[in-house]
């Protein structure tokens, strides 16, 4: 659901593309490709060496990166490898991927498919500090650097805001993540079929027009959004009220590749209420997470007195429904009046508050010990003059 920005690879970039898929391929394993004057171009690649684990480490990467420079997507830059890992690391960190500059990497792995060409995984890289419009231009033009590099040879698609994350234990950590959701054996799938029909005859069912507590029904292709979200097929999903048909419907679903955790508040209306479930993934002291966070906007102005009372005696019971119906585990509910509010730091200091801030509740000043004081004469001006 994302829109493109019409930015196309430079005819470097195409040829340098092309190589990689022939038999050079062996001599590749990292680019870095970036956007100048509205093309791809290719910024910066490096050969092999190892197998891929070590290469990541050292920064022998068969890897491209590819970065947005004046609106063109480039091809940079060729680097040689030196002999200590740790020092080729700290150089890759610190140089290929800049502290408020976008860029996205496609780092060639060992492994191949059916057909016998090498697996590739795709990175981008959007750090916290970069600006909102790179943010967008590099979200908008990912899926076109896909099509055109070809993405039946991407395995795995990456999107990493931090050091933390862009780091090899970083990318570990979520490789486990995806590992754990093996396939469901027979039994398994046809009780997930019954739990998810169960839910959708109770939620949508016409002869009991609500759930309890709940205004509206949740029409089914929510339902099946929120089964999507929950079977980590899906990680943003958004809500809203049709109060003329008397419904809670889907207005916005988006994969991992498509959602941009900088951009979230692009997402969110600023003139109308709306219930969003998004899962969250990032990394926190070191350490990778998945967390899912129900957000319940609305804005301060722009709505009836109506439509905020509407949406907020819906909220407890579309909740239940949500996680005991379907079986959600939301990790932290929050409310917001700016969509502005809701970034990735935000984020992250919901789920993970400092310890070290502590927050002093109003004391309220202590009155006299025992007894009061003696009466006060006050001394008024009639009288004697």
């Amino acid at each position: 659901m994302s829109h493109q920005t019409g930015i196309r690879c430079n005819e470097e970039l195409l040829s340098f593309i092309s190589k990689c898929k022939t038999e050079s391929t062996d001599q590749i394993r990292l680019i870095k490709v970036s956007i100048h004057n509205e093309e791809l171009i290719l910024d910066e690649y490096k050969e092999p060496s190892e197998d891929w684990e070590e290469d990541y480490k050292r920064a022998r990467v068969h890897t491209i990166k590819v970065s947005i420079h004046n609106e063109e997507l480039i091809l940079d830059e060729y680097k040689e490898p030196s002999e200590d890992w740790e020092e080729d690391y700290k150089r890759y960190v610190k140089r290929m991927v800049l502290v408020a500059e976008p860029a996205y990497i496609l780092f060639r792995l060992d492994s191949r498919d059916s057909s016998g060409t090498y697996e590739w995984l795709f990175i981008l890289w959007t750090p916290e500090e970069s600006s909102i419009r790179k943010k967008m231009v590099y979200a908008s033009t990912k899926a076109t650097l896909k099509q055109q590099f070809g993405g039946g040879n991407i395995a795995h698609d990456y999107f990493a805001t931090t050091f933390d994350e862009i780091s090899f234990t970083g990318l570990q950590n979520w490789l486990q993540s995806c590992a754990e959701g093996l396939p469901l054996t027979r039994e398994e799938q046809e009780l997930k079929t019954v739990r998810r029909d169960e839910a959708l005859s109770s939620c949508i069912t016409k002869t009991n027009k609500t759930l309890p507590g709940l205004a509206f029904p949740i029409d089914s292709e929510a339902i099946n959004a929120l089964f999507d979200l929950k079977d980590d097929n899906l990680s943003y999903v958004q809500l809203n009220i049709d109060a003329k048909n008397e419904e809670i419907k889907l207005c916005d679903k988006r994969t991992a590749n498509e959602l941009d955790v900088h951009n979230i508040e692009t997402l969110i209306p600023q003139d109308s209420a709306r219930y969003h479930l998004i899962v969250f993934r990032h990394t926190f002291d070191g350490e990778f997470h998945k967390s899912i966070v129900f957000v319940y906007s609305i804005p301060n102005s722009f709505i009836s007195v109506k439509e905020r009372m509407l949406y907020s005696s819906c909220k407890s019971a579309l909740l239940n429904a949500i996680t005991d119906r379907i079986g959600v585990q939301i990790d932290k509910r929050l409310e917001i009046d700016n969509p502005r509010e809701v970034t990735h730091s935000y984020l992250v200091d919901e789920l993970h508050p400092r310890q070290d801030i502590i927050r002093k509740a109003f004391d309220k000043p202590k009155g006299p010990v025992g007894k009061r004081g003696g009466k006060r004469l006050i001394k008024t001006n009639g009288g004697d003059d």
